[in-house]
């Protein structure tokens, strides 16, 4: 594979410019969304931690079983995009469905839930 060589014209020079602060622009608004946990109440309901619901997500689009790292409980997902936790337990430990951490992001919080079973129901 081959590509043409840009032209370097000052349209093309100024485009790019303008381009990349837009982009770092976005990235600046994203974070203030972030910070001010602006989407909190669907988050919450979504029970995800501020990581995980603000953050993009890619899947493969293929039908995928992932067992709850709690319970071990199969769950069925329209995608590769699984979450590591069933709701229940992710409400039961006030935990992320999708990735398991904190859902107020707590590293030292007091009283981590346990797994159900050492050896998940797969």
């Amino acid at each position: 594979m081959e590509q043409k060589p840009q032209l370097m014209n000052v349209s093309s020079m100024i485009g790019a410019t303008e381009r990349a602060q837009q982009r770092v622009q976005a990235w600046i608004d994203h974070a203030t969304k972030v910070q001010a946990d602006a989407g909190k109440s669907e988050r919450l309901a979504r029970l995800e931690c501020k990581a995980c619901f603000y953050a993009s997500r890619i899947g493969g689009a293929a039908m995928t079983y992932r067992p709850c790292m709690c319970c071990g409980s199969r769950e069925l997902y329209s995608s590769t995009a699984t979450d590591v936790l069933c709701a229940p337990c992710a409400t039961a430990g006030d935990l992320c469905k999708r990735c398991g951490g904190d859902r107020e992001i707590r590293a030292q919080r007091k009283g981590w839930p346990a797994a159900y079973s050492e050896t998940p129901n797969a």
